[in-house]
């Protein structure tokens, strides 16, 4: 049997706004479907408003909880900030989108 340490965070942002991070140190665990339970609740999302949701979920049981908690929210502010600046620019322009689409 193996065992990952396993950690998650999960940033949102509507319309570029105020980001909101959760992150969990999921500890070690094994093969399978394991519940992370993270949900942001009150959150409006207004027509014609965009939401940008980044997530990781990474193993690394070399470096200190805190290393990792920090490195992984820090990692998610800048995707969140770059995705929103992406989901603004292809509002304004939906030609933007298509430089990021599939």
């Amino acid at each position: 049997m193996h065992e990952d340490t396993d950690y998650v965070t999960v940033t949102l942002s509507v319309c570029g706004g105020v980001l909101q991070t959760q992150t969990r140190a999921l500890g070690n665990v094994n093969n399978g479907t394991h519940p992370i339970g993270l949900t942001f609740n009150n959150v409006a999302v207004g027509v014609g408003q965009t939401a940008v949701l980044t997530y990781a979920i990474v193993n690394n049981g070399q470096n200190t909880q805190s290393e990792v908690i920090t490195a992984l929210e820090d990692a998610g502010t800048a995707l969140a900030q770059k995705g929103a600046v992406v989901a603004l620019a292809a509002m304004a322009d939906p030609s933007v989108a298509q430089t990021w689409g599939p």
